[in-house]
């Protein structure tokens, strides 16, 4: 977030940094605690919330590698709304590596279909 204001830009630079380095910092605090107390769910949101804060720093590479657990964790957890938004994520990233975007998860247009017995 660079912001050049009557010479003050390298400041604001430097404070955005602290700012990211202390963001990155907490999410892992809080990804190592959600792995201590078992919760898939937090552990999830956590990795996406990292891959977030590597993305903004520019740090493609890192944010496709937390990106990629995320949707892993999502998908075996079942939360199909954080796997979509991850997936995105994913996308987006793999635009900024010029990597040729992996296909969505997709589920099946009868998955959640009850199944009806022929008579």
């Amino acid at each position: 977030m660079w912001r050049d204001n009557q010479g003050s830009g390298k400041q604001d630079l430097w404070r955005d940094s602290a700012q990211y380095a202390d963001a990155l910092r907490l999410h892992r605090q809080a990804f190592a605690l959600f792995q201590q107390l078992g919760d898939r769910d937090g552990e999830a949101y956590a990795l996406k919330d990292i891959g977030n804060v590597q993305e903004d720093q520019g740090h493609y590479a890192d944010a496709l590698q937390s990106y990629e657990q995320s949707l892993a964790t999502s998908q075996q957890i079942g939360d199909q709304s954080l796997a979509a938004k991850t997936a995105a994520s994913i996308q987006r990233v793999q635009l900024h590596l010029h990597q040729p975007p992996s296909p969505s998860p997709q589920p099946s247009p009868t998955a959640s279909l009850p199944k009806v017995r022929a008579s």
